[in-house]
């Protein structure tokens, strides 16, 4: 079963957005620093610093 997986910006502007199943690395490398909420599909929001 496929899962949408969101990144949001502390703006609340999506900045990344993919379609998952199974298990998956997500590559923030391009996003700069800054706090992120990642939000999937049936799971609470999670809050993710990228130094």
């Amino acid at each position: 079963m496929a899962t949408h997986v969101r990144l949001y910006n502390v703006l609340g502007v999506e900045v990344l957005s993919h379609l998952v199943e199974g298990h998956m690395q997500l590559s923030i490398g391009h996003l700069p620093p800054g706090i992120y909420l990642l939000k999937a599909d049936g799971q609470p929001a999670q809050r993710l610093i990228k130094r």
